[in-house]
């Protein structure tokens, strides 16, 4: 309450079509082995305790009153935030605003597999916000944004008590 960010007041959200460079999706999935959740469960957990799971901690991901429910703005530190653009029982998305290194949606989401086995996904639609910020990936930002989401990955499977690896799997969609 009360918190604003200089990068989200009055700024537009925009999608991966906005961005500069190339658009990128990268998918980060766990498969929870040995718990017994739901996917609404592991959605329900990620959702409620966001800063927690993601490593950001409370004062690194602020999350408003009114909790990540579509149209919510959370507060990434000082410098940018994110918009609920949509949220279910088995996934929420996030929308990233201007000035934000990304232009994108990510979602968050969970699924039985073939063998009933619960699986927390994280799925990106990306590309850079600016000319800067596309010179950056390689040097960095693409390893920086891998890294947050396999330690997120993580965190939600050693919740829930279970074990599994991280798979990433990043793909170019569109090299222009």
């Amino acid at each position: 309450e009360g918190s604003v960010a200089s990068n989200v007041e009055g700024r537009r959200t925009v999608g991966p079509l906005q961005g500069f460079g190339k658009m990128w999706q990268k998918t980060y999935t766990a498969r929870l082995e040995g718990a017994s959740t739901s996917p609404a469960q592991v959605v329900e957990a990620w959702r409620t305790r966001f800063p927690e799971l993601s490593g950001f901690g409370e004062r690194g991901f602020r999350v408003p009153s009114s909790g990540l429910v579509p149209g919510a703005v959370a507060l990434l530190g000082d410098l940018s935030g994110v918009m609920v653009l949509y949220s279910d029982d088995e996934s929420f998305t996030y929308m990233t605003p201007e000035g934000h290194p990304f232009s994108g949606w990510i979602t968050f989401s969970a699924h039985k597999d073939e063998d009933g086995t619960t699986v927390a996904r994280a799925h990106l639609l990306i590309r850079a916000n600016d000319p800067l910020y596309e010179l950056m990936m390689p040097l960095g930002l693409h390893r920086l944004e891998d890294r947050t989401w396999q330690r997120t990955l993580r965190n939600v499977a050693a919740y829930f008590g279970a074990t599994g690896e991280v798979e990433t799997r990043v793909v170019c969609v569109d090299p222009k």
